[in-house]
Protein backbone atom coordinates (compact mmCIF):
# COMPACT_ATOMS: atom_id res chain seq x y z
CA UNK A 1 0.00 0.00 0.00
CA UNK A 2 2.87 2.35 0.82
CA UNK A 3 4.44 1.64 -2.57
CA UNK A 4 1.13 2.36 -4.30
CA UNK A 5 0.83 5.62 -2.37
CA UNK A 6 4.32 6.66 -3.43
CA UNK A 7 3.30 6.17 -7.07
CA UNK A 8 -0.09 7.85 -6.83
CA UNK A 9 1.24 10.96 -5.15
CA UNK A 10 3.74 11.91 -7.87
CA UNK A 11 1.19 10.97 -10.54
CA UNK A 12 -1.45 13.09 -8.85
CA UNK A 13 0.88 16.06 -8.52
CA UNK A 14 1.99 15.60 -12.12
CA UNK A 15 -1.63 15.72 -13.27
CA UNK A 16 -2.38 18.75 -11.11
CA UNK A 17 0.56 20.76 -12.43
CA UNK A 18 -0.26 19.80 -16.02
CA UNK A 19 -3.79 21.12 -15.46
CA UNK A 20 -2.46 24.35 -13.97
CA UNK A 21 0.03 24.71 -16.82
CA UNK A 22 -2.68 24.39 -19.46
CA UNK A 23 -5.13 26.67 -17.68
CA UNK A 24 -2.67 29.54 -17.24
CA UNK A 25 -0.47 29.25 -20.35
CA UNK A 26 -1.35 32.03 -22.81
CA UNK A 27 0.53 30.86 -25.90
CA UNK A 28 -1.93 29.20 -28.28
CA UNK A 29 -0.63 29.46 -31.84
CA UNK A 30 2.11 26.86 -32.16
CA UNK A 31 3.30 24.92 -35.21
CA UNK A 32 0.29 23.30 -36.96
CA UNK A 33 -2.06 24.19 -34.09
CA UNK A 34 -4.46 26.19 -36.35
CA UNK A 35 -4.52 23.27 -38.76
CA UNK A 36 -5.60 20.71 -36.15
CA UNK A 37 -7.99 22.95 -34.24
CA UNK A 38 -9.55 24.12 -37.50
CA UNK A 39 -10.30 20.54 -38.57
CA UNK A 40 -11.63 19.71 -35.09
CA UNK A 41 -13.97 22.72 -35.21
CA UNK A 42 -15.17 21.66 -38.64
CA UNK A 43 -16.08 18.19 -37.39
CA UNK A 44 -17.81 19.78 -34.40
CA UNK A 45 -19.80 22.07 -36.68
CA UNK A 46 -18.41 25.30 -35.21
CA UNK A 47 -15.71 26.25 -37.74
CA UNK A 48 -15.66 29.83 -39.01
CA UNK A 49 -13.30 29.23 -41.92
CA UNK A 50 -12.49 26.65 -44.53
CA UNK A 51 -9.99 24.17 -43.20
CA UNK A 52 -6.70 22.98 -44.55
CA UNK A 53 -6.24 19.47 -45.90
CA UNK A 54 -4.11 17.68 -43.33
CA UNK A 55 -1.94 14.58 -43.29
CA UNK A 56 -4.71 12.89 -41.30
CA UNK A 57 -8.28 13.85 -40.49
CA UNK A 58 -8.60 11.14 -37.83
CA UNK A 59 -6.99 13.24 -35.09
CA UNK A 60 -9.20 16.25 -35.86
CA UNK A 61 -12.24 13.96 -36.01
CA UNK A 62 -11.63 12.72 -32.45
CA UNK A 63 -11.00 16.24 -31.16
CA UNK A 64 -14.21 17.35 -32.83
CA UNK A 65 -16.28 14.87 -30.80
CA UNK A 66 -15.04 16.50 -27.58
CA UNK A 67 -15.81 19.96 -28.95
CA UNK A 68 -19.37 18.87 -29.65
CA UNK A 69 -19.77 18.32 -25.92
CA UNK A 70 -17.76 21.30 -24.64
CA UNK A 71 -16.73 23.81 -27.34
CA UNK A 72 -13.63 25.07 -25.56
CA UNK A 73 -9.91 25.16 -26.26
CA UNK A 74 -9.25 23.84 -22.75
CA UNK A 75 -11.11 20.59 -23.38
CA UNK A 76 -8.81 19.60 -26.26
CA UNK A 77 -5.78 20.78 -24.28
CA UNK A 78 -6.80 18.43 -21.47
CA UNK A 79 -7.39 15.62 -23.98
CA UNK A 80 -3.84 15.95 -25.34
CA UNK A 81 -2.38 16.37 -21.86
CA UNK A 82 -3.89 13.05 -20.80
CA UNK A 83 -1.51 11.16 -23.09
CA UNK A 84 1.48 12.46 -21.13
CA UNK A 85 -0.11 11.00 -18.00
CA UNK A 86 -0.81 7.71 -19.76
CA UNK A 87 2.82 7.65 -20.88
CA UNK A 88 3.88 8.05 -17.26
CA UNK A 89 1.69 5.14 -16.15
CA UNK A 90 2.99 2.87 -18.91
CA UNK A 91 6.60 3.78 -18.20
CA UNK A 92 6.13 2.70 -14.61
CA UNK A 93 4.31 -0.50 -15.58
CA UNK A 94 7.20 -1.42 -17.86
CA UNK A 95 10.05 -0.64 -15.46
CA UNK A 96 8.41 -1.01 -12.02
CA UNK A 97 10.86 1.72 -11.01
CA UNK A 98 9.94 5.01 -9.37
CA UNK A 99 13.08 6.52 -10.92
CA UNK A 100 11.68 6.09 -14.42
CA UNK A 101 8.42 7.76 -13.41
CA UNK A 102 10.29 10.75 -11.96
CA UNK A 103 12.56 10.97 -14.99
CA UNK A 104 9.45 11.28 -17.18
CA UNK A 105 7.67 13.73 -14.91
CA UNK A 106 10.73 16.01 -14.92
CA UNK A 107 11.61 15.52 -18.57
CA UNK A 108 11.78 19.00 -20.18
CA UNK A 109 10.14 17.76 -23.40
CA UNK A 110 7.05 16.73 -21.44
CA UNK A 111 6.49 20.29 -20.28
CA UNK A 112 7.50 21.76 -23.61
CA UNK A 113 4.74 19.69 -25.23
CA UNK A 114 2.22 19.97 -22.39
CA UNK A 115 0.20 22.68 -24.12
CA UNK A 116 0.57 21.52 -27.72
CA UNK A 117 -2.46 20.52 -29.78
CA UNK A 118 -0.75 17.86 -31.86
CA UNK A 119 -1.18 14.19 -32.86
CA UNK A 120 2.41 13.67 -31.71
CA UNK A 121 1.14 13.29 -28.13
CA UNK A 122 -1.27 10.39 -28.74
CA UNK A 123 1.23 8.90 -31.22
CA UNK A 124 3.88 8.86 -28.50
CA UNK A 125 1.54 6.93 -26.21
CA UNK A 126 0.50 4.49 -28.94
CA UNK A 127 4.10 3.61 -29.81
CA UNK A 128 4.85 3.03 -26.14
CA UNK A 129 1.70 0.90 -25.80
CA UNK A 130 2.74 -1.13 -28.86
CA UNK A 131 6.16 -1.73 -27.29
CA UNK A 132 4.72 -2.62 -23.88
CA UNK A 133 2.13 -5.07 -25.20
CA UNK A 134 4.59 -6.69 -27.60
CA UNK A 135 6.93 -7.34 -24.66
CA UNK A 136 3.97 -8.71 -22.71
CA UNK A 137 3.14 -11.03 -25.59
CA UNK A 138 6.72 -12.31 -25.71
CA UNK A 139 6.57 -12.86 -21.95
CA UNK A 140 3.10 -14.45 -21.56
CA UNK A 141 2.30 -15.59 -25.12
CA UNK A 142 -1.26 -14.20 -24.92
CA UNK A 143 -2.82 -13.27 -28.24
CA UNK A 144 -4.59 -10.18 -26.87
CA UNK A 145 -1.25 -8.45 -26.29
CA UNK A 146 -0.17 -9.28 -29.83
CA UNK A 147 -3.36 -7.76 -31.26
CA UNK A 148 -3.24 -4.63 -29.09
CA UNK A 149 0.39 -4.00 -30.02
CA UNK A 150 -0.26 -4.20 -33.76
CA UNK A 151 -3.53 -2.23 -33.59
CA UNK A 152 -1.78 0.53 -31.61
CA UNK A 153 0.80 0.97 -34.35
CA UNK A 154 -1.93 1.05 -36.98
CA UNK A 155 -3.87 3.68 -35.05
CA UNK A 156 -0.69 5.76 -34.67
CA UNK A 157 -0.33 5.65 -38.47
CA UNK A 158 -3.93 6.79 -38.79
CA UNK A 159 -3.52 9.92 -36.69
CA UNK A 160 -0.01 11.07 -37.65
CA UNK A 161 1.60 10.53 -41.06
CA UNK A 162 5.18 10.35 -39.75
CA UNK A 163 4.15 7.31 -37.73
CA UNK A 164 4.14 5.34 -40.98
CA UNK A 165 7.92 5.66 -41.26
CA UNK A 166 8.44 4.99 -37.56
CA UNK A 167 6.22 1.91 -37.76
CA UNK A 168 8.43 0.52 -40.52
CA UNK A 169 11.44 1.04 -38.21
CA UNK A 170 9.54 -0.64 -35.36
CA UNK A 171 8.82 -3.68 -37.51
CA UNK A 172 12.43 -3.89 -38.67
CA UNK A 173 13.74 -3.62 -35.11
CA UNK A 174 11.38 -6.02 -33.35
CA UNK A 175 10.52 -8.55 -36.07
CA UNK A 176 13.79 -9.13 -37.92
CA UNK A 177 14.34 -12.36 -35.96
CA UNK A 178 10.74 -13.59 -35.97
CA UNK A 179 9.03 -16.04 -38.32
CA UNK A 180 7.48 -14.68 -41.50
CA UNK A 181 4.04 -16.03 -40.55
CA UNK A 182 4.12 -14.20 -37.23
CA UNK A 183 5.05 -10.98 -39.02
CA UNK A 184 2.19 -11.39 -41.52
CA UNK A 185 -0.31 -12.05 -38.72
CA UNK A 186 0.92 -8.92 -36.93
CA UNK A 187 0.17 -6.86 -40.03
CA UNK A 188 -3.54 -7.77 -39.93
CA UNK A 189 -4.56 -5.84 -36.78
CA UNK A 190 -2.02 -3.18 -37.74
CA UNK A 191 -3.81 -2.61 -41.03
CA UNK A 192 -7.18 -2.57 -39.26
CA UNK A 193 -5.97 0.33 -37.12
CA UNK A 194 -4.44 2.01 -40.15
CA UNK A 195 -7.67 1.63 -42.14
CA UNK A 196 -9.48 4.09 -39.85
CA UNK A 197 -7.71 6.78 -41.86
CA UNK A 198 -9.13 5.39 -45.11
CA UNK A 199 -12.66 5.09 -43.68
CA UNK A 200 -12.71 8.71 -42.51
CA UNK A 201 -11.33 9.94 -45.83
CA UNK A 202 -13.81 7.91 -47.83
CA UNK A 203 -16.83 8.93 -45.77
CA UNK A 204 -16.11 12.66 -45.86
CA UNK A 205 -14.35 13.00 -49.23
CA UNK A 206 -15.23 9.87 -51.22
CA UNK A 207 -11.49 9.44 -51.67
CA UNK A 208 -9.93 6.96 -49.20
CA UNK A 209 -6.32 7.97 -49.88
CA UNK A 210 -6.70 11.75 -49.62
CA UNK A 211 -4.83 12.34 -46.36
CA UNK A 212 -2.25 9.66 -47.14
CA UNK A 213 -1.38 11.39 -50.41
CA UNK A 214 -1.39 14.77 -48.68
CA UNK A 215 0.94 13.61 -45.90
CA UNK A 216 3.32 11.17 -47.54
CA UNK A 217 3.05 12.91 -50.91
CA UNK A 218 4.16 16.24 -49.51
CA UNK A 219 7.24 14.54 -48.04
CA UNK A 220 8.10 12.96 -51.38
CA UNK A 221 7.54 16.21 -53.26
CA UNK A 222 9.82 18.02 -50.87
CA UNK A 223 12.65 15.54 -51.36
CA UNK A 224 12.17 15.81 -55.12
CA UNK A 225 12.45 19.59 -54.90
CA UNK A 226 8.81 20.19 -55.81
CA UNK A 227 7.65 21.67 -52.49
CA UNK A 228 8.33 25.23 -53.56
CA UNK A 229 6.54 27.03 -50.74
CA UNK A 230 8.22 25.15 -47.89
CA UNK A 231 11.30 27.32 -47.54
CA UNK A 232 9.43 30.55 -48.14
CA UNK A 233 6.95 29.84 -45.38
CA UNK A 234 8.76 27.92 -42.68
CA UNK A 235 12.53 28.15 -42.76
CA UNK A 236 12.83 31.90 -42.02
CA UNK A 237 10.93 31.35 -38.76
CA UNK A 238 12.96 28.38 -37.58
CA UNK A 239 15.69 28.24 -34.99
CA UNK A 240 19.16 27.41 -36.43
CA UNK A 241 19.65 23.66 -36.59
CA UNK A 242 22.79 23.58 -34.48
CA UNK A 243 20.88 25.25 -31.64
CA UNK A 244 18.05 22.72 -31.98
CA UNK A 245 20.56 19.87 -31.82
CA UNK A 246 22.13 21.39 -28.72
CA UNK A 247 18.71 21.74 -27.10
CA UNK A 248 17.83 18.14 -27.95
CA UNK A 249 20.73 16.89 -25.82
CA UNK A 250 18.94 18.13 -22.70
CA UNK A 251 15.29 18.31 -23.74
CA UNK A 252 14.58 14.59 -23.18
CA UNK A 253 16.81 14.19 -20.15
CA UNK A 254 20.10 15.66 -18.94
CA UNK A 255 21.17 12.04 -18.45
CA UNK A 256 20.81 11.19 -22.13
CA UNK A 257 24.57 10.59 -22.33
CA UNK A 258 24.14 7.57 -20.03
CA UNK A 259 22.84 5.56 -22.97
CA UNK A 260 26.42 4.74 -23.93
CA UNK A 261 26.49 2.40 -20.92
CA UNK A 262 23.65 0.25 -22.23
CA UNK A 263 24.26 -3.42 -22.78
CA UNK A 264 23.95 -3.49 -26.57
CA UNK A 265 23.16 -7.20 -26.73
CA UNK A 266 20.29 -6.97 -24.21
CA UNK A 267 18.82 -3.80 -25.75
CA UNK A 268 19.65 -4.42 -29.40
CA UNK A 269 16.08 -4.13 -30.69
CA UNK A 270 15.34 -0.95 -28.77
CA UNK A 271 18.57 0.63 -30.00
CA UNK A 272 17.88 -0.30 -33.63
CA UNK A 273 14.47 1.35 -33.40
CA UNK A 274 15.84 4.47 -31.68
CA UNK A 275 18.77 4.90 -34.07
CA UNK A 276 16.61 4.53 -37.19
CA UNK A 277 13.97 6.87 -35.75
CA UNK A 278 16.54 9.45 -34.68
CA UNK A 279 18.07 9.53 -38.17
CA UNK A 280 14.65 10.41 -39.57
CA UNK A 281 13.51 12.79 -36.83
CA UNK A 282 16.67 14.91 -36.76
CA UNK A 283 16.94 15.27 -40.54
CA UNK A 284 17.96 18.97 -40.82
CA UNK A 285 15.21 20.32 -43.08
CA UNK A 286 12.50 18.65 -41.01
CA UNK A 287 13.91 18.55 -37.49
CA UNK A 288 11.74 20.06 -34.80
CA UNK A 289 12.20 19.40 -31.09
CA UNK A 290 8.57 18.30 -30.68
CA UNK A 291 9.16 15.22 -32.86
CA UNK A 292 11.45 13.77 -30.20
CA UNK A 293 8.46 13.20 -27.91
CA UNK A 294 7.59 10.04 -29.89
CA UNK A 295 10.76 8.23 -28.86
CA UNK A 296 11.25 9.96 -25.49
CA UNK A 297 9.34 7.39 -23.34
CA UNK A 298 11.50 4.52 -24.58
CA UNK A 299 14.66 6.57 -24.00
CA UNK A 300 13.51 7.36 -20.46
CA UNK A 301 12.94 3.65 -19.83
CA UNK A 302 16.46 2.79 -20.96
CA UNK A 303 18.08 5.60 -18.97
CA UNK A 304 16.23 4.62 -15.80
CA UNK A 305 18.06 1.27 -15.82
CA UNK A 306 21.44 3.00 -15.65
CA UNK A 307 21.16 5.63 -12.91
CA UNK A 308 21.38 5.82 -9.15
CA UNK A 309 19.56 8.05 -6.67
CA UNK A 310 22.23 10.75 -6.72
CA UNK A 311 22.17 11.00 -10.49
CA UNK A 312 18.38 11.17 -10.43
CA UNK A 313 18.45 14.15 -8.06
CA UNK A 314 21.05 15.95 -10.18
CA UNK A 315 18.96 15.26 -13.27
CA UNK A 316 15.84 16.71 -11.66
CA UNK A 317 17.68 19.89 -10.65
CA UNK A 318 19.10 20.43 -14.14
CA UNK A 319 15.74 19.54 -15.70
CA UNK A 320 13.92 22.18 -13.65
CA UNK A 321 16.29 24.79 -15.06
CA UNK A 322 15.79 23.54 -18.63
CA UNK A 323 12.02 23.36 -18.14
CA UNK A 324 12.00 26.99 -17.02
CA UNK A 325 13.78 28.05 -20.21
CA UNK A 326 11.60 25.84 -22.43
CA UNK A 327 8.19 26.93 -21.12
CA UNK A 328 8.58 30.59 -20.22
CA UNK A 329 7.34 31.73 -23.68
CA UNK A 330 4.02 30.00 -22.95
CA UNK A 331 3.44 32.53 -20.16
CA UNK A 332 5.29 35.60 -21.50
CA UNK A 333 4.24 35.81 -25.15
CA UNK A 334 1.01 37.85 -25.08
CA UNK A 335 0.44 38.24 -28.82
CA UNK A 336 -2.11 35.41 -29.06
CA UNK A 337 -4.15 36.73 -26.15
CA UNK A 338 -4.05 40.26 -27.53
CA UNK A 339 -5.16 38.97 -30.92
CA UNK A 340 -7.98 37.02 -29.29
CA UNK A 341 -9.03 40.20 -27.48
CA UNK A 342 -8.93 42.16 -30.75
CA UNK A 343 -11.12 39.59 -32.51
CA UNK A 344 -13.64 39.68 -29.67
CA UNK A 345 -13.77 43.48 -29.89
CA UNK A 346 -14.20 43.39 -33.68
CA UNK A 347 -17.01 40.85 -33.27
CA UNK A 348 -18.82 43.13 -30.83
CA UNK A 349 -18.38 46.25 -32.94
CA UNK A 350 -19.16 44.56 -36.30
CA UNK A 351 -21.44 41.60 -35.48
CA UNK A 352 -22.45 38.96 -38.02
CA UNK A 353 -19.92 40.11 -40.60
CA UNK A 354 -17.55 38.12 -42.79
CA UNK A 355 -13.90 39.15 -42.88
CA UNK A 356 -11.12 38.63 -45.37
CA UNK A 357 -8.19 37.48 -43.27
CA UNK A 358 -4.67 38.76 -43.73
CA UNK A 359 -2.87 40.26 -46.69
CA UNK A 360 -0.54 37.47 -47.80
CA UNK A 361 -0.93 34.21 -49.69
CA UNK A 362 1.85 32.61 -47.63
CA UNK A 363 0.35 33.18 -44.18
CA UNK A 364 -3.12 31.68 -43.95
CA UNK A 365 -4.50 34.00 -41.29
CA UNK A 366 -8.06 32.72 -41.49
CA UNK A 367 -6.86 29.53 -39.76
CA UNK A 368 -5.21 31.56 -37.01
CA UNK A 369 -8.20 33.84 -36.46
CA UNK A 370 -10.61 30.90 -36.42
CA UNK A 371 -8.40 29.15 -33.87
CA UNK A 372 -8.37 32.11 -31.51
CA UNK A 373 -11.99 33.19 -31.81
CA UNK A 374 -14.56 30.96 -30.06
CA UNK A 375 -17.56 33.30 -30.11
CA UNK A 376 -20.67 33.33 -32.30
CA UNK A 377 -20.77 36.93 -33.53
CA UNK A 378 -18.48 36.52 -36.55
CA UNK A 379 -19.96 34.91 -39.64
CA UNK A 380 -16.75 33.66 -41.28
CA UNK A 381 -13.07 34.24 -41.92
CA UNK A 382 -12.00 34.10 -45.58
CA UNK A 383 -8.44 33.40 -46.67
CA UNK A 384 -6.82 36.26 -48.52
CA UNK A 385 -5.50 33.74 -51.03
CA UNK A 386 -9.00 32.71 -52.07
CA UNK A 387 -10.24 36.32 -52.17
CA UNK A 388 -7.26 37.25 -54.36
CA UNK A 389 -7.88 34.32 -56.71
CA UNK A 390 -11.58 35.10 -57.04
CA UNK A 391 -10.79 38.55 -58.43
CA UNK A 392 -8.98 37.03 -61.41
CA UNK A 393 -11.16 33.92 -61.73
CA UNK A 394 -8.26 31.62 -60.88
CA UNK A 395 -9.11 28.20 -59.52
CA UNK A 396 -5.77 26.43 -58.96
CA UNK A 397 -3.86 27.00 -55.71
CA UNK A 398 -0.85 24.91 -56.69
CA UNK A 399 0.22 22.33 -59.24
CA UNK A 400 2.84 19.58 -59.10
CA UNK A 401 4.16 17.46 -61.94
CA UNK A 402 6.18 14.29 -61.99
CA UNK A 403 7.09 12.78 -65.33
CA UNK A 404 9.35 10.17 -66.82
CA UNK A 405 12.20 11.37 -69.03
CA UNK A 406 12.88 8.43 -71.37
CA UNK A 407 16.28 7.98 -72.97
CA UNK A 408 15.04 5.36 -75.42
CA UNK A 409 12.50 5.53 -78.26
CA UNK A 410 9.39 4.61 -76.22
CA UNK A 411 5.82 5.06 -77.49
CA UNK A 412 4.35 6.53 -74.31
CA UNK A 413 5.74 8.31 -71.31
CA UNK A 414 4.14 8.70 -67.90
CA UNK A 415 3.24 12.09 -66.48
CA UNK A 416 1.55 12.58 -63.13
CA UNK A 417 -0.13 15.88 -62.36
CA UNK A 418 -1.44 16.88 -58.94
CA UNK A 419 -3.65 19.95 -58.63
CA UNK A 420 -4.99 21.76 -55.58
CA UNK A 421 -8.13 23.56 -56.71
CA UNK A 422 -10.72 25.74 -55.04
CA UNK A 423 -13.70 23.78 -53.76
CA UNK A 424 -16.13 26.37 -55.17
CA UNK A 425 -16.21 29.39 -57.49
CA UNK A 426 -17.58 31.82 -54.97
CA UNK A 427 -17.04 35.51 -55.65
CA UNK A 428 -16.13 37.65 -52.63
CA UNK A 429 -17.07 41.07 -53.99
CA UNK A 430 -19.76 41.35 -51.31
CA UNK A 431 -17.21 41.17 -48.47
CA UNK A 432 -16.49 44.67 -47.17
CA UNK A 433 -14.07 44.09 -44.31
CA UNK A 434 -10.49 42.87 -44.02
CA UNK A 435 -8.51 42.07 -40.87
CA UNK A 436 -4.71 42.34 -41.03
CA UNK A 437 -1.73 42.37 -38.72
CA UNK A 438 -0.20 45.67 -37.61
CA UNK A 439 3.30 44.25 -38.08
CA UNK A 440 5.10 45.87 -41.02
CA UNK A 441 6.62 42.55 -42.15
CA UNK A 442 3.27 41.66 -43.73
CA UNK A 443 2.21 43.14 -47.08
CA UNK A 444 -0.20 46.06 -47.20
CA UNK A 445 -3.84 45.27 -48.04
CA UNK A 446 -5.18 45.86 -51.57
CA UNK A 447 -5.74 49.49 -52.51
CA UNK A 448 -9.51 49.13 -52.41
CA UNK A 449 -9.35 48.73 -48.62
CA UNK A 450 -8.91 51.70 -46.28
CA UNK A 451 -7.99 51.61 -42.61
CA UNK A 452 -10.94 51.88 -40.23
CA UNK A 453 -9.44 51.14 -36.83
CA UNK A 454 -6.29 49.85 -35.14
CA UNK A 455 -6.45 47.43 -32.24
CA UNK A 456 -3.71 45.88 -30.09
CA UNK A 457 -2.10 43.73 -32.80
CA UNK A 458 -4.68 43.84 -35.60
CA UNK A 459 -6.02 46.41 -38.03
CA UNK A 460 -9.51 46.57 -39.50
CA UNK A 461 -9.99 47.77 -43.08
CA UNK A 462 -13.14 48.53 -45.07
CA UNK A 463 -13.58 48.38 -48.83
CA UNK A 464 -14.24 51.63 -50.66
CA UNK A 465 -17.35 51.54 -52.82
Amino acid sequence: MKSLKNILIPLGLFTLFLLIFNIFSIKIILIDTPQYIGVAKEFAGISLSKVRATSSFVYGFFLGQFLKIIPSLLIIKFFNMSFLILDAILIYLITKRKESLLLWIFSPIVWYMASYISPILPASFLFLLAYYTLKKYEEKNKLIYFIISAFSLGLACSIWAASIYLTIFFLVAFFYDKKLLQFILYLIPLFIGFSIRFLIDYYYFRFPFLSLITGVGSNILYFLGQQTNFKAVYLPQRTPFYILYLISIFIISPLLYKLYKLNIKENKKELIFLILSAILLIYPNYFQVRYLLVISPLIIILISRLINKKELIISIIISLFVIGIAVYPFFIDKEDKLMEQDLNNIAKEYPNKSFISGTSNYFVDSFVFSTLYWGKDIKEFITFDEYDMSKTNKSIFSEYELEAKPKINILKKMKLILLYERTDNRNYNDIDYLIAYKDDKYPSPPKEFKLVKEYNVLKLYKKNK
